[in-house]
């Protein structure tokens, strides 16, 4: 008996089918993924002796513990051992560490790889074993020490002085992405203008119009920021009564001035990888990037579907390459051609330029082409069905032409004002027939007019307006800008927003994130005293030096050695932020014991503030704050200021403090209180026609 151990109990249940085929005996197990991690002994607790070389020393994970014991005992009777873990630098040390736990002659131990779960891949990759990547295994063990000795010694840092969670190589970078745009956003003043807005019936369609003169007045047009695609322009006046004057001599009808129209086409988009299919996710389904993360995987694992048989059906998950082998681009070809006809048949890989891409394997594309996604739909979950049909029609469009279309403006005079309607005709679908990108199917499409006739201006009306500043980064847009920025590889991305919002450090509000008070805190500890840690341009170096251990290129001693250098250099003179800094208020003072502030803790019930000199101060409350009436414009934590309370105008009975008028959590009703509280807890009800109503 041989036997094949892969990371995921689908994968082991899919790839078992298919090894009945060949003539030898095989079983399959799967190891759960990581199967040891750093130890936590040593000094600093950091399973790495600094000293002799960056000496890891390793340890079984709990959650492994009893697989482990199986997997040893099988391997006891098999004949041979095949290591089938997944693709990359983590699946690459998985495989390392079984070998080492195994005892497994590393230079000989076969291993498999494959980039898709199906018959033909799986007997392929059996077929056509190698040997384990040592120089990416180091490299993945340069990542993990890289990331221990920064975690846990930052970390720590962070918990004593600013009561923040944790720090991190790549999470911190991305936190400094949310901080900074915070402080654009909070800086932004917006400013009030108005627009006329109309339409002209332009035959059977009541067609948008802007306004973009008027005799010799000085109308300037400029982006509206109130169209979310952005496209349509507007004349903006900076008065009421500007608008109003304009709006009085407007013109019941109008008359063709001009017509201009220009040609565009549009290519489709290459077909996904890993960031471009999370942030197409959040775009097109509204799924966070974890949800897409993990329903993929699921595809890729595998799905079964009729009589019985499992089958994956997407590649691997983990890319930063748009390449399609050439057996897919040919098959597919032969696809567009028979379904779409050939006047659609682009069949050029789209190239995409992605900062330090490893360029490893295939984009995210399906197995088969001819399983489309309504043919399996009743196999598949709502969601499962979902993403594949995303990441079906992204990879044909990927293969067809361009769309062709006319940009037209049509010009209309009335009165001596000047109006605009501007739109498209399309000419020729191309690839949009399958995949529409974001924000074509807003703009405006334009009917064929009889330059002629006379246009009636409709449903007229004066608009006000403010001003849009920078968004919040959304999970998908600060991927983006991981990616950009050359922070962190595919198999991070998730991950890393998911320890963001793990910690506190920022909170989903609608569809943004938005940093909480103790992210301000340890970011501003990181800048004073860390700063190149937190360059963007640092990370990225980083990751290009464990790229070149991976090519066998560079030492990994040299790079942890030129690391852990300059690290503890700053960590042993890092001090303390000024004590009267706003960030070291956090939540504000604990209003128990005096001496400590409120600082956010977690328990199996979520997030609660608590104060800093637990245990020797017990208070706790639910974390009610507002974190936008904390920040200032520049991004920092305003100084704490004491709630102005609403004095009834006596004292309570109980301790002889003032009473206050407060609300009921649930904002429903108003009661009276002692501002002493939560040490008197007096309160005296308010009669039902004495209420005032509460805002909502």
């Amino acid at each position: 008996m041989k036997l094949v151990i892969v990371e995921s109990p689908t994968k082991q249940k899919t790839i078992e089918k298919y090894l009945k085929e060949l003539p030898e005996t095989y079983q399959v197990i799967a190891s759960y993924g990581h199967v040891r991690d750093l130890a936590m002994t040593g000094k600093g607790g950091l399973g790495v002796d600094v000293e002799k070389d960056f000496k890891a020393t390793y340890k079984i994970q709990k959650k492994t513990e009893e697989q482990i014991k199986k997997i040893i005992k099988l391997a006891k009777k098999a004949d041979e051992v095949i290591l089938a873990t997944d693709p990359d630098r983590e699946g690459e040390a998985i495989a390392w560490h079984l070998a080492e736990i195994l005892k497994l002659d590393v230079s000989a131990t076969k291993r498999i790889e494959f980039y898709e779960i199906t018959k033909p891949a799986i007997l392929e990759a059996m077929s056509k074993p190698r040997v384990i990547n040592l120089d990416m295994v180091s490299s993945q063990e340069a990542r993990r020490i890289l990331d221990r000795i920064a975690g846990f010694m930052l970390s720590k840092l962070l918990s004593k002085k600013v009561f923040a969670k944790a720090a991190g190589r790549v999470q911190s970078v991305a936190l400094r992405f949310v901080i900074d745009r915070e402080a654009e956003v909070l800086a932004f003043k917006p400013q009030t203008y108005f627009t006329i807005d109309t339409k002209a019936l332009l035959g059977e369609s009541l067609i948008p119009l802007s306004l973009i003169g008027y005799k010799n007045d000085a109308m300037q047009p400029q982006k509206d920021t109130s169209d979310p695609s952005g496209y349509r322009i507007k004349t903006t006046m900076p008065t009421l009564a500007d608008a109003q004057k304009y709006q009085q001599l407007l013109p019941t009808e109008l008359s063709l001035d001009n017509i201009e129209k220009n040609p565009r086409k549009r290519s489709s988009k290459a077909a996904f990888v890993t960031s471009t299919l999370l942030q197409e996710g959040l775009n097109k389904l509204k799924f966070n990037s974890r949800k897409t993360s993990m329903t993929a995987s699921q595809l890729y694992e595998g799905v079964t579907l009729a009589d019985g048989e499992t089958v994956g059906l997407i590649t691997y998950t983990r890319t930063d390459s748009p390449r399609l082998s050439d057996t897919f681009v040919k098959e597919t070809a032969d696809y567009i051609n028979q379904t779409y006809g050939k006047e659609y048949l682009s069949g050029i890989v789209k190239e995409r330029t992605i900062m330090m891409a490893q360029d490893a394997h295939e984009a995210i594309r399906p197995t088969s082409i001819a399983r489309t996604p309504d043919s399996i739909k009743e196999y598949l979950t709502p969601d499962q069905y979902a993403v594949y049909k995303l990441i079906y029609n992204r990879t044909i469009a990927s293969l067809m032409t361009d769309k062709r279309e006319l940009v037209t403006k049509y010009t209309f005079v009335g009165n001596d004002f000047t109006f605009r309607a501007s739109g498209t005709v399309i000419e020729f679908p191309g690839y949009s027939i399958v995949y529409e990108i974001e924000g074509e199917d807003k703009e405006t499409k334009l009917p064929l007019i009889n330059p002629k006739d006379k246009f009636p201006l409709k449903d007229v009306e004066l608009k006000e307006h403010q001003t849009s500043g920078p968004a919040r980064y959304s999970e998908a847009k600060l991927i983006e800008a991981m990616e950009d920025h050359g922070i962190g590889r595919p198999s991070t991305y998730s991950p890393t927003i998911e320890r963001l919002k793990y910690h506190h450090y920022v909170s989903a509000e609608k569809s943004s994130l938005k940093p909480n008070p103790e992210a301000h805190a340890a970011i501003k500890y990181l800048l004073t005293f860390f700063a190149y840690f937190i360059d963007p341009s640092f990370t990225s170096s980083m990751e290009k030096q464990l790229d070149k251990i991976e090519g066998g290129s560079a030492s990994r001693l040299k790079i942890l050695k030129d690391f852990y250098t300059q690290f503890i250099e700053l960590h042993s003179s890092a001090g303390d932020l000024d004590p009267n800094d706003p960030v070291m208020k956090l939540y504000g003072e604990c209003p128990k014991c005096k001496a400590g502030v409120l600082v956010p803790r977690q328990s199996k019930f979520g997030f609660f503030l608590g104060c800093s000199k637990f245990p020797t101060c017990d208070y706790n409350q639910k974390i009610t704050v507002d974190v936008s009436e904390m920040v200032d414009e520049n991004g920092n934590l305003k100084p704490q200021e004491k709630n102005k309370q609403d004095l009834v105008g006596r004292d309570c009975p109980d301790c002889s403090q003032p009473l206050v008028y407060r609300v009921s959590k649930k904002r429903r009703s108003k009661f009276i209180g002692c501002s002493a509280f939560p040490k008197c807890k007096h309160i005296e009800n308010i009669p039902k026609e004495a209420q005032e109503p509460t805002k909502e």
